[in-house]
């Protein structure tokens, strides 16, 4: 069931439990769910602080799985963590991503629809996405009478009308599609970029069904929660930079939360390094966005 958020009628409903830093939480979780994009890095440096943090978190026998609305499979996103970015496998215990998620249930498949898809798909991706559609030998066409289902990794480039041209056609076919990144947008580098999300709100707000996988539904956390073994729910810490999808898919499974500023509600906030936000802009972002954390920070650092 889901945690209804309230709205917000006061001050008094909306506290902003600010942290310029994190070693004080440290103690309270054995346990962090951690996303990547805007708290790890910006798709194109580590941020700092970040690697320090990790360190920590390892050294005290504290348990840390990244999850992330990456359409790419978990070994392909750790191989960039480490080229990338400089986070080495010690540093976390496990990657779950989207890309993950919807290779496993599309190869064993429990979602029923998906048991009538054949390898024949519409593909909507970005070439660095290949590798998922390799691992899990879909055949791509733009034979529309062929394919059985439409595979969202990414935009591919056209523009709106384009969308909706190939839309009004794969509806007419009843084609479903799989949405692998929930995500409407992120930030790379200083630089907002859709992202697969954007593109599957169209499609619904057309009449076409949408099977999602990544944040905030609750299954990618399900899927995640058991590799924390006996560690209770309690003393779990999930921590992102997205209100849409990191806070709320938290909400949702009763856990607690840390928005950091890093990313895409910092931004949005206009705040700029170890600030805090104006009080009333972020209640009414909150509010409008319909989620709340459990904690505010920065950034990923001590």
């Amino acid at each position: 069931m889901f945690r209804v958020i309230p709205k917000l009628k006061n001050k008094g409903d909306m506290m902003m439990n600010f942290k310029k830093g994190l070693e004080t939480l440290i103690g309270q979780y054995d346990g962090y769910i951690i996303d990547l994009y805007g708290v790890v890095h910006n798709g194109q440096v580590p941020f700092e602080g970040v690697k320090d943090f990790l360190e920590t978190l390892r050294d005290q026998n504290k348990m840390v799985i990244f999850l992330s609305n990456s359409p790419r499979r978990g070994y392909a996103v750790a191989e960039s963590l480490r080229e990338a970015f400089g986070i080495t496998d010690d540093l976390y215990d496990d990657i779950y991503t989207s890309g993950e998620d919807a290779y496993i249930n599309l190869m064993h498949p429990e979602i029923p629809a998906y048991k009538d898809f054949n390898k024949k798909c519409i593909a909507i991706t970005e070439k660095h996405h290949k590798v998922l559609f390799d691992d899990l030998s879909l055949n791509v066409t733009d034979n529309l009478d062929d394919a059985t289902f439409i595979m969202n990794t990414g935009p591919s480039g056209m523009d709106e009308a384009g969308y909706k041209s190939l839309f009004e056609e794969t509806l007419k076919r009843s084609l479903p599609m799989l949405c692998v990144n929930p995500d409407l947008a992120v930030l790379l580098g200083s630089k907002m970029t859709l992202c697969a999300g954007s593109i599957a709100k169209m499609y619904e707000e057309m009449g076409g069904k949408v099977y999602y996988h990544g944040k905030p539904y609750p299954a990618i956390y399900e899927a995640i929660i058991n590799k924390f073994g006996p560690i209770e729910k309690n003393r779990l810490l999930a921590i992102g930079d997205s209100l849409n999808t990191d806070i709320l898919g938290a909400s949702r499974m009763d856990l607690d939360s840390l928005l950091v500023l890093s990313g895409m509600e910092g931004r949005a906030l206009a705040v700029k390094g170890d600030q805090q936000p104006d009080y009333e802009a972020f209640a009414a972002l909150c509010e409008t966005k319909g989620a709340k954390p459990t904690y505010v920070a920065p950034s990923l650092k001590l």
